[in-house]
């Protein structure tokens, strides 16, 4: 693999990544680096990372995003053979984010990460995981809306930030 299997920058508009497979890079799957880019879709999608092959292939981000009002809807982002870092970390992405219906497993810091305000993460799954879901709703004034989403057999299930409304949440052993 590569140090990023997809590296997107320089202000990018509306990119696309559908029905891809990215697996068994060193840092990440996808990495949308700038906050310049903005309102990507990313459907539909397998990340891995396969820690019997060494560092250079666990691939620590499944995706990794800075850039604004991103879409993502189901995707996996997991590791085979042992756990590493990330599965999907989305990192001061604006005010309209939506995750949805996401399967995150084998991460061993955390199965999805949401920095933003005004979000929307619903139906997503995580197990196996250090953490399942880290959401941190930056904005008092957008008040950002997680529910439906499911923890299983992760240290942490949820760790809520901010003032957003986290509702129907499930976490269990």
């Amino acid at each position: 693999g590569g140090y990023d299997g997809i590296f997107v920058g320089n202000g990018s508009a509306n990119f696309s990544l559908q029905n891809s497979r990215v697996f068994e890079n060193a840092s990440s799957g996808l990495d949308i680096t700038d906050a310049a880019s903005s309102a990507p879709l990313i459907t539909d999608n397998v990340f891995y990372g396969d820690l019997d092959l060494g560092a250079s292939h666990d691939q620590e981000y499944g995706l990794f995003t800075r850039s604004l009002d991103p879409v993502v809807l189901r995707n996996r982002a997991y590791h085979i053979n042992g756990s590493s870092s990330y599965g999907i970390y989305l990192e001061n992405v604006g005010s309209n984010a939506v995750v949805r219906d996401n399967v995150l497993y084998n991460n061993s810091t955390r199965g999805l990460t949401l920095f933003g305000s005004s979000f929307e993460a619903t139906g997503n799954i995580a197990f196996n995981n250090g953490g399942g879901f880290y959401f941190d709703d930056t904005s008092a004034a957008l008040t950002a809306r997680t529910h439906g989403n499911v923890a299983h057999n992760n240290t942490t299930g949820f760790e809520l930030r901010g003032s957003g409304e986290y509702y129907d949440e499930t976490a269990h052993d």
